[in-house]
């Protein structure tokens, strides 16, 4: 019965937002968006009864309740807040330029509503399909993998510090723009690995069978794993780059709630909040100016957090939905049809992307949304001759290349595909299974601030860094 209440309020709402995204009007009305918000809101909540009606249990730090918070911030935030706090409600920055925010912010929330019918979909199907995976069995030497990836993932970090040049150790943020030549790809496969080694670690402790606390838990991790991952969120912090250290965050918490123990709502509360603040003092800290001494950076961030509005906590995220306008308003009559996705496909072939863009002149190929939505959204600046990149969504990403009918199609797969993930690694004993959902942890708070196939690469590299060490270590 609650089940089928859920389905029909899910149901109204996207016959509602769908049918507001084709005939209602276009002009920026922030009731009608806080609307579109408040029940995208009560759709999740929805959703935390229907996880817990077919699982028994609801995990807060899952793959599903970081991505659809996070999803939720990066969409429906400001629209919700727009209607009460003046200072969102009257931003040109937010909502100016754009005529297409009532729809966008409808279809977002159609977005949502799929995606989490489709993960509701996948794990009731997925606990049907379980006793046949129940039977899978392993003959891995874990204890060799890890060693394998962990001795590897050293040695990766030594050459990215020999490569990555002067620039990027002074503390100066550039995105990558300062990183010398080979280093991205070498920290790209330094990050893959220490994930999957990680993953492997916390399957090996999974199946001792034992019930551990987070003391135990870090205890009995590798500890030359666990101080690489120390020494790359301190070396990460100093330059203010806040993505790897959200990533090994979300790894290590998310991986022990997953496994070990049932975090609460409280918990869940409380490190989200603290994690909030400690990105959000990173923003301040971090500067371009490599001459900056830490105490001018140190002394930056804490003028900062003083200012700090409370609603600004997830600005970076939030400010979002500015791209789903956006989308909407330039490429509703005039979409890529996937121009923009084939280099995201590509990606697991090192090099391919950067080939394929050569071929623009004859194939129509393009270099991805986030680089159309920059162009779109922020000039380059007149007095420093910079320009911050504006990012992209997995909804304005959709949009931009099929319009409408993408939203239907792509994110209810989105939702059963993440589910088998989950289902998978919770119940059964495949170390891939593990492995690829540690690499999804890893994006789930990040995604929605991202193209839709973003964790692609990690996750076709992941495979195959765990296939070539299982090969390795079968070798006497």
């Amino acid at each position: 019965m609650l089940l089928a209440f859920i389905q029909l309020y899910y149901g109204c709402c996207i016959f509602i937002a769908a049918g507001f995204y084709f005939f209602g009007p276009q002009n920026f009305n922030p009731l009608v968006n806080s609307t579109f918000a408040f029940a995208g809101i009560v759709a999740y909540l929805f959703s935390i009864l229907a996880v817990r009606k077919i699982l028994g249990y609801y995990n807060w730090f899952g793959f599903f309740s970081l991505f659809s918070i996070s999803f939720l911030i990066c969409g429906l935030q400001y629209p919700f807040q727009s209607l009460f706090i003046d200072d969102i409600g009257n931003s040109d920055f937010l909502w100016g330029n754009y005529l297409s925010v009532g729809q966008s912010t409808g279809l977002y929330l159609v977005a949502f509503l799929t995606f989490i019918i489709g993960y509701l979909s996948g794990l009731k199907k997925g606990l049907f399909e379980l006793p046949e995976r129940l039977s899978e069995s392993n003959t891995y030497n874990v204890d060799k993998l890890i060693t394998i990836g962990t001795v590897s993932s050293w040695l990766l970090f030594i050459l990215f510090i020999g490569l990555v040049g002067s620039s990027f150790l002074s503390g100066a943020y550039d995105g990558m723009k300062n990183w010398g030549a080979g280093s991205t790809y070498v920290f790209l496969l330094l990050q893959i690995l220490s994930y999957v080694s990680f993953s492997l670690d916390v399957y090996r402790l999974r199946n001792l069978g034992k019930r551990l606390g987070m003391t135990s838990f870090i205890l009995q991790l590798n500890k030359l794993l666990l101080l690489l991952f120390v020494v790359l969120i301190l070396v990460n912090i100093y330059v203010g780059e806040r993505g790897v250290v959200v990533q090994i965050i979300t790894l290590i918490v998310g991986s022990f709630y997953f496994h070990f123990r049932k975090a609460s709502f409280t918990t869940f509360l409380t490190l989200a909040c603290v994690g909030a603040l400690i990105m959000t003092a990173l923003s301040f800290y971090r500067t371009r100016d490599a001459t900056a001494s830490l105490d001018d950076r140190i002394f930056n961030a804490s003028v900062g957090m003083v200012d700090l509005k409370w609603y600004s906590i997830t600005a970076d995220l939030a400010a979002s939905c500015r791209i789903n306008a956006a989308a909407i308003q330039y490429f509703r009559d005039d979409p890529k049809l996937g121009a923009t996705m084939v280099t995201q496909l590509a990606s697991a072939a090192p090099f391919m992307p950067g080939l394929l863009l050569k071929t623009a002149p004859y194939t129509g190929i393009e270099g991805n949304s986030s680089f159309i939505f920059t162009q779109l959204l922020n000039p380059v600046s007149v007095r420093t001759g910079n320009q911050t990149g504006a990012g992209s969504t997995p909804f304005g990403d959709v949009y931009l290349n099929f319009g409408c009918i993408g939203i239907f199609i792509f994110f209810p797969i989105l939702g059963i595909f993440m589910s088998k993930i989950e289902i998978r690694a919770k119940y059964t004993t495949c170390l891939y299974n593990h492995v690829q959902n540690g690499i999804i942890l890893t994006w789930a708070l990040y995604w929605p601030r991202a193209v839709f196939f973003a964790p692609l690469r990690f996750l076709i590299w992941g495979l195959l860094l765990t296939y070539l060490a299982v090969v390795i270590s079968r070798r006497k």
